[in-house]
């Protein structure tokens, strides 16, 4: 059965994520971090405005 355009993408990101080195992920881990902490002080920050 031929796979979909999706499938292979998903495969992929899978493969991607699998051979991703561990210095790689806690530098994503650091960047998601700090990305949600500057969405929630502008979020405080709209908020008290």
């Amino acid at each position: 059965m031929k796979k979909s355009g999706a499938e292979i993408f998903i495969e992929s990101l899978i493969k991607e994520k699998v051979d991703r080195s561990e210095e790689h992920t806690s530098e994503l881990q650091s960047h998601s971090f700090i990305s949600y902490a500057v969405f929630c002080l502008k979020k405080k920050k709209n908020i008290n405005k």
